[in-house]
């Protein structure tokens, strides 16, 4: 890895923080808290903070946030050594996503930091985490592809024909499935739903409590019409 910081003078910071609406981010709700955590982090850790990029918008991909994209360029071209968040759920929406950001950083020569997992990749130490990690999502992504599956033998065994078109994808029902089971009610499902990104019936990735109920009661909304899906 090709590291910039490693010279006398202070490390050079790009900050990121971001909220997933137009109405949080308009009441500044959840911003103040992150740039003011990435302030006392880089004044108590000799760090540069060259600026906070704020973007307001949702986590379903990078591609998706145009000023990330625009951070990460320039991260690539050498205008500042590390990017820092305070909570990694803000930068990246699995640990996969968090994963090829840090491998571009170690191609690009950059560094990740983030606050909440005490993480920075510019130390042996946060590289070392940074691989158990991915570890930890390989495992994750076999864990979710086997709840998926125990999801459709559930499906079959309550006697749905699952080989009918669906409205929506046994990954969206096994998601929905699997956090209500771990008891959250309709309506943390919906929001966890919504911040994730999963495509409802009709193309939309906005969840509320009754779209979550009417689906969970007919499982991937086979033979349900989209209007008792939503």
């Amino acid at each position: 890895m090709t590291n910039r910081t490693a010279t006398t003078a202070a490390p050079r910071a790009i900050g990121y923080v971001r909220v997933s609406t137009a109405e949080q981010g308009a009441s500044g709700l959840g911003l103040e808290s992150q740039v003011a955590a990435l302030h006392a982090y880089a004044a108590s850790h000799g760090v540069e903070l060259l600026e906070v990029v704020v973007e307001v918008a949702s986590g379903k991909s990078t591609a998706g946030r145009p000023l990330l994209c625009s951070t990460l360029d320039r991260l690539d071209a050498g205008e500042a050594d590390r990017l820092m968040v305070a909570k990694v759920d803000r930068l990246a929406r699995n640990l996969l996503d968090l994963l090829t950001i840090a491998q571009r950083g170690e191609r690009g020569g950059w560094s990740v930091v983030t606050l909440d997992l005490d993480l920075d990749t510019s130390t042996a130490a946060g590289r070392f985490t940074l691989q158990m990690m991915g570890s930890v999502a390989e495992l994750e992504r076999q864990m979710i592809g086997d709840r998926t599956r125990s999801a459709l033998l559930a499906a079959r065994e309550r006697g749905v024909v699952l080989g009918r078109p669906r409205l929506v994808s046994a990954e969206t029902y096994a998601a929905a499935y699997e956090l209500r089971a771990s008891g959250l009610s309709l309506a943390q499902v919906a929001a966890a739903m919504t911040e994730a990104g999963h495509p409802r019936a009709n193309g939309s990735t906005s969840w509320t409590r009754s779209a979550v109920q009417h689906l969970l009661a007919s499982p991937y909304g086979a033979s349900r019409p989209e209007s008792m899906v939503a």
